[in-house]
């Protein structure tokens, strides 16, 4: 990441534009939690995050999320195709949120899919049924937070799958406005190496 700094400065002269393309795992959590790092390390301003993700582990997006808001750096997130599941909440992180026009957000109820064979007794099912409950509180507080969307809606939204235009995700204030990407000359684009 050492395109787009000053030979005199050795600072970024151009804002950061980071792709990530992929399901939100604690393997890619990680990694783009060590970019960004880098790039508080490297002094950028401006930081721009290429979101296209279904989604994937709830922790890994809660961490995201937490991480992201603590950036000192202004973080833009778009929506370069579809946002799902937990990848809205890492999107929601974003300072300044934007929406490519033709960008889908997709939500539902938070689910747990047990590894293969392994038995479930009464006390088991209580507990997974529990963490299900937490992790949709922790994700409809984040939405609460982040967007115009009430406690009825969002109560609403954990029963059912809803599919959202950008349009809609403006006015419910997912998304700040619908505009197309447009890298700068200037800037420094990273692709994120991410594991399916």
């Amino acid at each position: 990441m050492e395109a787009g700094h000053t030979a005199e400065e050795g600072r970024p002269n151009g804002p950061m534009y980071l792709v990530f393309s992929g399901p939100v795992t604690q393997a890619n959590a990680r990694e783009l939690a060590t970019v960004l790092g880098s790039c508080v390390n490297e002094g950028h301003k401006e930081v721009h995050l290429l979101l296209n993700t279904f989604g994937g582990s709830v922790n890994a997006g809660i961490f995201l999320y937490n991480f992201m808001m603590g950036l000192p750096f202004k973080l833009v997130t778009h929506n370069t195709g579809s946002v799902a599941s937990i990848g809205v909440a890492v999107y929601l992180a974003g300072k300044e949120r934007l929406a490519c026009s033709g960008a889908s957000f997709f939500t539902h109820g938070v689910t747990h899919t047990p590894p293969a064979g392994e038995g479930l007794s009464a006390q088991r099912l209580t507990e997974l049924h529990e963490n299900v409950l937490a992790d949709q509180k922790q994700i409809n507080k984040i939405m609460g937070e982040r967007t115009r969307l009430d406690e009825d809606e969002l109560n609403k939204r954990s029963e059912i799958e809803k599919t959202t235009d950008p349009q809609t995700a403006v006015g419910e204030g997912l998304a700040d406005r619908v505009e197309e990407v447009s890298i700068p000359e200037d800037a420094e684009v990273y692709t994120i190496t991410l594991e399916d």
